[in-house]
């Protein structure tokens, strides 16, 4: 049998909470002496109802299926990336204060862009009244 690696309980655990509620202890008596939610004791005997000591055990948490990969656009995989065809860069400027974020999507990283990105950004702070003092960068690493 392989378990969940996250599983609170084991079956035995779980049939044993089917099986306090079905003496008369509460849902939450039995959650508590579980060390689970109510909403999981809930969850088993709907489970335990539906399919019996078989549905006590774990199911796979593998997809029913996969949908169709992404591309780089969502999901940042530049492999099959043909040069200068649909790749766009986010520049993003947080102020450390008040953690009020300005961002703007750029044809490339370059140089030119970065800075030209910055000086956008100054002046789009400075209208709200915030004043730079210094720039952290990660320098896009």
């Amino acid at each position: 049998m392989h378990l969940h690696r996250n599983a609170k309980l084991v079956p035995a655990q779980r049939k044993l909470l089917f099986e306090r509620v079905k003496v008369g202890w509460s849902v939450t008596e039995a959650a508590q002496a579980a060390g689970v939610s109510r909403q999981t004791v809930y969850k088993w005997l709907r489970r335990f109802r539906e399919g019996g000591h078989r549905a006590l055990e774990d199911r796979s948490s593998r997809p029913h299926r996969i949908p169709v990969r992404t591309s780089h656009r969502i999901h940042g995989n530049r492999s099959r990336r043909k040069r200068g065809v649909g790749y766009e860069v986010v520049f993003v400027c947080i102020d450390d204060h008040t953690r009020l974020a300005y961002a703007e999507v750029a044809p490339s990283e370059s140089g030119k862009h970065a800075t030209a990105f910055f000086r956008r950004a100054l002046r789009w702070f400075e209208s709200l009244g915030i004043r730079c003092e210094r720039l952290l960068t990660d320098n896009a690493k």
